[in-house]
C-alpha cells in the first residue's frame, strides 16, 4: 500500500523526517509531478501520532520546496500503477493549484468574542427580545465579514468556516511568503481596534485549505 504525503512542483531533497510506522519518506515522479510517499504492508490507523507524523513530513517538505500540495491524511493508493492513473487523470488540475500556491504559505486566523447573552438586559416583550437579538447578531456578523475583509485584502486568496456563538471567525488565508510580515501587521492592528476580541494567527503552515484539483485526495 502506498501512503501519499504530498504532491510537488519538483523533486526536493530528502526527507529527513521518516514517514508513518517509521517508514523512509521516498520521492515517485509522473508526469513532471514528484510525489512524496511511504510504502506499507496495511493502511496505518488514523492514530494521533500517525496524524502528527504525516503532518511533520509535509512540513519538511514544504520548508524545501516552492509549491507543494498537501494530501489529506490517509490519501494511500494498492499500488504504483493506481498512484500514476490518478495522478493523470488530474495532472492539468494539480498544475494549476501548484501554479497558485507557489511561494505561499497558508496563515489561520481565529476571532474569538464572549457569547451574547442570554436574554438582552433591556428586553421587555418577546418581540423586543428577538429584534435585539437580530441586532446582536447582525452586529457579530457584520464584525466578522470587516475583519475577514481586512485580512483577506492581505491574502491571494481566503477560507471561511462556520462560526459560533463563542467563535466569531475562522479562517484560512493564502498568503505570499514575502508577506507574511505584512499580514501580520494587519492582525495586530485589528487586535489594537477591536481589545475586547481574541484574535489568533497561527502558521506558517503548507496550503492545506488551497490544495484542491489533486491526486484522489489532496486537498
Amino acid at each position: 500500500m502506498i501512503h501519499l504525503y504530498a504532491v510537488s512542483a519538483a523533486k526536493a531533497e530528502p526527507v529527513a523526517t521518516s514517514g508513518l510506522d517509521d517508514a523512509p519518506v521516498e520521492w515517485h515522479e509522473v508526469d513532471g509531478l514528484a510525489l512524496a510517499l511511504s510504502r506499507h504492508a496495511a493502511a496505518p490507523p488514523g492514530t494521533e501520532e500517525s496524524l502528527l507524523r504525516h503532518a511533520a513530513v509535509v512540513e519538511a517538505i514544504a520548508e524545501r520546496a516552492a509549491a507543494v500540495l498537501p494530501a489529506r491524511f490517509g490519501v494511500a493508493f494498492a499500488d504504483e500503477a493506481a498512484l500514476e492513473r490518478s495522478v493523470r487523470e488530474r495532472r492539468a488540475a494539480l498544475g494549476d493549484v501548484l501554479d497558485r500556491v507557489r511561494g505561499r504559505i497558508e496563515l489561520g486566523v481565529r476571532v474569538l468574542a464572549a457569547p451574547a447573552p442570554a436574554e438582552p438586559s433591556s428586553a421587555a416583550t418577546g418581540g423586543e427580545y428577538l429584534r435585539a437579538r437580530l441586532r446582536e447578531t447582525t452586529e457579530r456578523e457584520g464584525l466578522a465579514s470587516a475583519i475577514h475583509d481586512a485580512l483577506a485584502a492581505r491574502s491571494e486568496d481566503a477560507r471561511r468556516a462556520p462560526a459560533s456563538p463563542t467563535l466569531l471567525l475562522s479562517a484560512a488565508y493564502l498568503v505570499p511568503s514575502d508577506g507574511v510580515a505584512d499580514f501580520r501587521e494587519t492582525v495586530h492592528g485589528l487586535e489594537l481596534a477591536h481589545p475586547a476580541l481574541s484574535i489568533l494567527c497561527t502558521g506558517p503552515w503548507p496550503p492545506y485549505s488551497f490544495a484542491s484539483g489533486d491526486a484522489g485526495g489532496a486537498s
